[in-house]
């Protein structure tokens, strides 16, 4: 195979079958024709439930479609950047197992407390404007340094630091085009 080319998550079923799917623990539909569809997404939930690795990167998902997403329960990798119609986070709060988050220019992003962040190691909340940043202070784990490594809040609106000494495992720190 050298090249393929579907226009649904169906076809991708139908080239792989029942065995292929269950198989498949990385899946990358981004910039899945203009906008995924919430069949789309129920239809993937369903038939790839070893997920382990996502990218809906510039798929047009919003609100609705991401709910759909709950039953990803093996999600260690999730990236949603460049999906601007996404408010709500709180389908997050079922992914215990989530280490990597990628919602860079998730720009309707209004909070960040249904994150859980006994596992995350990188986060990218590049221009997600409209989070307060002091809202990782709660992804603070009661008994042991949070693991924490990577975290992008560039061009994000920062007034206040201090919430970094939460993250003492933090190796990488972007704050490009913050105004401090």
């Amino acid at each position: 195979l050298k090249s393929l080319k579907l226009r649904t998550v169906q076809e991708l079923f139908d080239y792989l079958g029942e065995q292929g799917a269950q198989q498949i623990i990385r899946l990358n539909l981004e910039g899945y024709f203009p906008q995924i569809k919430e069949k789309d997404v129920k239809f993937l939930v369903e038939k790839f439930p070893k997920l382990q690795i996502l990218s809906l990167k510039f798929c047009g998902v919003n609100d609705k479609i991401t709910q759909h997403l709950r039953p990803l329960k093996f999600l260690i990798n999730l990236d949603l950047s460049f999906n601007q119609s996404i408010e709500d986070l709180d389908f997050l709060s079922d992914f215990k197992e989530l280490v990597h988050l990628n919602l860079d220019n998730c720009v309707s992003v209004n909070s960040l407390a249904p994150l859980k962040g006994d596992k995350l190691k990188t986060i990218n909340l590049a221009r997600c404007f409209k989070i307060n940043i002091k809202e990782l202070k709660h992804l603070k784990c009661e008994d042991l340094e949070h693991p924490l490594t990577e975290l992008n809040v560039s061009s994000c609106d920062l007034n206040n630091l201090k919430f970094l000494k939460l993250f003492p495992n933090l190796t990488t720190l972007n704050l490009t085009g913050c105004d401090q």
